[in-house]
């Protein structure tokens, strides 16, 4: 996988919980913002929004089944303040809202 890829997929972990835009990622690859989506189609077939939106979801999951947070606080600890948009988001990615999957996974 290209570096510069890599780069922007460690940045994006270490800044799990911040509002991330494209530009911020193309600075940290040092590319221009189309090039950068160039490099992550071809490197993930994701573009670097996709990859973003999957990293957080993947850590708000972790969160609602480890821990008794509102869903409000693990949307604002990813990083998105709009709770309805995050219960959207949550719901395309994984099928189900954030309270169904806690409920159906928390042992």
């Amino acid at each position: 996988t290209d570096e510069r890829v890599l780069k922007v997929c460690g940045y994006v972990k270490e800044h799990i919980s911040e509002e991330m835009t494209l530009d911020t990622l193309a600075d940290v690859a040092c590319v221009t913002r189309s090039h950068l989506g160039r490099l992550f189609r071809s490197a993930l077939d994701l573009s670097p929004i996709q990859y973003v939106i999957r990293c957080k979801i993947q850590y708000a999951q972790g969160l609602l089944l480890t821990t008794d947070m509102s869903v409000r606080s693990v949307s604002e600890r990813i990083g998105i303040d709009d709770v309805s948009y995050f219960i959207r988001l949550f719901k395309k990615n994984i099928g189900f809202t954030p309270l169904d999957y806690r409920e159906k996974l928390k042992y």
